[in-house]
């Protein structure tokens, strides 16, 4: 939605959108209000088979905010967020059970849990530095910068809500955008360009090691195995993998090469 110059879904539009979902998915007629109208609709031609509705189809919620992860607790089958780090995900999952708790449902222990992010396998001597090590990394960082550019908006340009890790560049980042050549209101596709596909080159500078090492998975195979292992002891089930276009057989490569087998 960012990309588009739109705010995210709305949390309570958000969760009657899931509870529409999750009845559709089960063949059930369900309430749906479209343009102001409301009707009772239900997918068509159940008997012909067009969809399999036999056999369960999970929902797996993207969520963050806290009224949305109440909704992942109240219809979701899985949760997919960023910000895996134990200290920041435990409090996530601890709202997606009381969400469901609230409701009288009781998550089944298979309830699903996967992390966001993207990783560069150093090998010895490499540092965070190198033009490898941000090639590999930089759209994620870059895509975390901009999300943060649109929270920093909406809170009245608060800069508390600004990471330790972003703060060095975020004055000349201001800058940046500041001159971009859009006028304000269109100015989001030059703010999103790239959007984890590809690192635009003057934001090479704002990949820092610090920022690489606070957002993706980045270390020599024993430092990313036992990253892994500890969002794995936390609760996290899935790691999802998400490297810049131009590098992602290689960021994907490695990663099973020199990560996976210590998992199989």
């Amino acid at each position: 939605m960012r990309t588009m110059g739109q705010n995210p879904m709305r949390a309570k539009a958000f969760s009657s959108y899931l509870e529409t979902v999750t009845h559709l998915l089960k063949g059930d007629a369900v309430d749906y209000t479209y343009d102001g109208e409301t009707r009772e609709i239900q997918f068509m031609h159940q008997d012909r088979g067009f969809l399999n509705l036999e056999d369960p189809i999970p929902i797996y919620v993207a969520a963050n905010g806290p009224m949305a992860l109440a909704a992942a607790g109240r219809f979701g089958d899985g949760f997919m967020t960023v910000g895996g780090e134990p200290e920041i995900f435990t409090p996530k999952l601890d709202a997606i059970y009381a969400g469901a708790a609230k409701v009288g449902r009781q998550l089944p222990e298979n309830f699903h849990t996967a992390f966001i992010t993207s990783s560069c396998v150093l090998q010895p001597g490499d540092e965070l530095t190198d033009d490898r090590v941000i090639d590999e990394t930089g759209s994620w960082v870059a895509c975390e910068l901009h999300f943060y550019y649109e929270l920093w908006k909406d809170s009245g340009e608060n800069d508390a809500i600004i990471p330790e890790y972003f703060q060095p560049i975020w004055g000349d980042y201001l800058k940046r955008v500041a001159n971009m050549s859009l006028p304000e209101r269109a100015r989001f596709r030059q703010i999103h360009e790239g959007h984890l596909v590809y690192l635009q080159p003057d934001e090479r500078g704002y990949i820092t090691p610090g920022a690489i090492e606070a957002g993706t998975l980045v270390g020599e195979p024993d430092q990313i195995i036992e990253h892994v292992r500890k969002l794995e002891s936390a609760g996290m089930k899935e790691i999802a993998l998400w490297p810049p276009m131009d590098c992602e057989r290689k960021v994907l490569k490695d990663f099973a090469e020199h990560v996976m087998p210590a998992f199989r």
